[in-house]
């Protein structure tokens, strides 16, 4: 009797420990993308609470939709017309 050859793949262990390594960088690079994205919302959400100031050195305000950073005139004083 002739023996067959059952396997669909043939192999080597250089091969496996490719495919193993591939594997686990595709695995360390979701984690870092991951714990990078989590990093960067922390850091959102700190930054808001302690309302740090922005890099150009203009302060954040209470309410930004109604404050202006507009210098604004004086307003001019009467000059006793009525």
């Amino acid at each position: 009797m002739s023996s067959k050859n059952d396997q669909v793949f043939q192999l080597s262990l250089t091969e496996i420990w490719i495919i193993l390594c591939f594997i686990l960088l595709l695995l360390m690079g979701y984690k870092v993308w991951q714990l990078t994205h989590k990093n960067t919302e922390m850091a959102n959400k700190i930054a808001a609470y302690l309302r740090i100031p922005r890099p150009s050195g203009h302060l954040f305000h209470k309410h930004p939709a109604t404050d202006s950073t507009m210098i604004r005139p004086p307003i001019p004083r009467s000059s006793g017309h009525p």
